[in-house]
Formats: structure tokens, C-alpha cells, sequence
């Protein structure tokens, strides 16, 4: 926008006002997106910590008013140290503003896995398992488990703006966006929920499956490991925060979220995580 030097005194008063309109990066541009969780566990038996870092290098290929063209890659120097999910990448997507997502390169990822099995068979009895080394790996043999690894990168919202309704997953209903900080630097979003006692349920009996599955003991179905935490009972609450720059980019996402379990017995178990997604400069 052209502003004449006159108006210049009254739109840089009206900046410290006003939210600006959340922009999204320019065709061309490469970001390195940069993916945290932190979290802490306290109860009776003793407390503990565990945290994890991820990377991913993001290109914006097209763009148009209801959609994006990305191409996710590794980023430099992890190329070979990216283990089961390496075939995966680079990736090109599609995302459109309804949230729903397309891989574009399928052929090409079909071809990377077909020589990834042949190169290590082993894999072949896998597909769909996790399985333990230093952490719990899951393996992935079908081209669309690639949109929910870069789900978890995704720096795409087209509305980031007061009032608006959001709901995440495991949460109990839609709440709206609060703008908390407007200043020289961006704006600063938020957004609280509750989560969903069932839906925290499920997820403990799922990570049960999965732990039986990696230790070879009998793997429970979802309703055997469902009605073992019948007597469990599950609270917690989810803050989601935007963070956008100067020029209203969207530069980050956190989510701060509780859970605490009480067990028949009244023992109590709290976890706090601390998940967070940001653009960066590639190296």
C-alpha cells in the first residue's frame, strides 16, 4: 500500500492497534521449520522429563487465494540419518484452505519405497508396526502417511484473526481467538480448550497396543485396553497460540497442553507438554 508522508504518523500509531491480516510466505521463498516437544510428568512413583527435536525444510512452490503448492525436504546434512522415513522425502503436497491436503509426487515416493523394501526386506514384516531402538520408530510403507508427518510441521492457517473459531483434536467444542499482544514485532493469538476425557482414554489404550505390539506380549484389542482404564479418570486443558512477525506471517504455533490421571486408588499422575512449530532461515 502507498501512503502519502502525511497519513505516515497516523498508520504507524494505528500498527500498535490494529491486527494485521495474517500474509503467507512468497512463491520461491525456503524456510526451515523447526518442531519441539517438551514434557514433564510428576505423580507418586516419581517425576520425569523427555524432549525431542525435528526439523524440516519447506518450499513454496504455487500459491493461489484457496491453496498452496509445498515441497518438504530434509534438511541439509541429515540426508541418510533420516532412518525408515527417508523414502518419504522430498514431498510435494497440496493444501487447500479447507485443510484438505493431496500428495503430488506419488509415483515418485511409490518408486523411492519399492527400492527402500527391496534394499531392506526386513522392513517388509513391519509395515504399520513401531517398533524400539533408542526410541519408539513407527514404520511407514504408504505414501499418504506422509501428510501426517508434515502435519506437524504445517505453518498454513488462512484465518488467524479475532473471533474466529478453531477446535483441535481431543477437545471438547470450538472456542474462538483471542488476540493477546499486538505490538511493533507481530501479533500474538490464543485459543483455550478442554480436552476430552474419552479422547484421552483412547490415546493411553492405543500407546498400550503399541507398547505389547514392541514387546512381544499379547496385544490387547482397543476395547480390552479400553475397559483396563475404565476406573481411570482423565481431565486437561490445551492454550494454542499464533505467533505472526512484523508483516503478519504466521512464524509460529505452540500448544501448552495438561493432562492429569487419577487412578481408583487416588494416585495422580501430571503431565505438562510443551509443543511448539517455528519458521527459521535455512542454513
Amino acid at each position: 500500500m502507498r501512503y502519502f508522508y502525511g497519513s505516515l504518523l497516523i498508520f504507524l500509531f494505528l500498527a500498535f492497534v490494529l491486527p494485521a491480516e495474517a500474509q503467507a510466505p512468497e512463491v520461491g521463498s525456503e524456510t526451515l521449520i523447526k518442531l519441539s516437544r517438551e514434557t514433564a510428568s510428576e505423580g507418586e512413583t516419581g517425576s520425569g522429563s523427555s524432549r525431542s527435536r525435528n526439523a524440516l525444510v519447506e518450499v513454496v512452490l504455487g500459491k493461489t487465494e484457496s491453496a498452496v503448492e509445498l515441497e518438504y525436504r530434509l534438511p541439509p546434512g541429515s540426508e541418510g540419518r533420516a532412518g525408515p522415513t527417508e523414502w518419504m522425502f522430498p514431498v510435494r503436497i497440496r493444501k487447500s484452505s479447507d485443510d484438505q491436503t493431496e500428495v503430488l509426487n506419488r509415483t515418485e515416493l511409490l518408486a523411492r519405497r519399492d527400492a527402500w523394501l527391496e534394499k531392506a526386506p526386513q522392513f517388509r514384516a513391519l509395515c504399520g508396526k513401531s517398533v524400539f531402538t533408542w526410541t519408539v520408530v513407527h514404520i511407514h510403507c504408504e505414501v499418504d502417511d506422509v501428510l501426517r508427518i508434515v502435519a506437524a510441521f504445517d505453518l498454513w492457517v488462512w484465518d488467524v484473526s479475532p473471533e474466529r473459531m478453531w477446535q483441535e483434536p481431543g477437545t471438547t467444542a470450538p472456542q474462538s481467538l483471542t488476540l493477546v499482544e499486538n505490538g511493533p514485532n507481530g501479533q500474538r493469538y490464543e485459543v483455550a480448550f478442554n480436552l476430552d476425557p474419552e479422547a484421552l482414554r483412547r490415546a493411553d489404550a492405543e500407546v498400550e497396543i503399541s507398547v505389547a505390539m514392541m514387546t512381544g506380549k499379547p496385544t490387547p484389542t482397543l476395547e480390552d485396553a479400553l475397559s483396563e482404564l475404565a476406573n481411570v479418570a482423565y481431565s486437561g486443558s490445551l492454550v494454542l497460540s499464533f505467533q505472526t512477525d512484523a508483516f503478519g506471517t504466521l512464524i509460529e504455533r505452540t500448544w501448552l497442553q495438561e493432562i492429569a490421571k487419577m487412578t481408583a486408588l487416588g494416585q495422580r499422575t501430571s503431565y505438562l507438554t510443551t509443543t511448539s512449530i517455528q519458521r527459521n532461515s535455512v542454513p
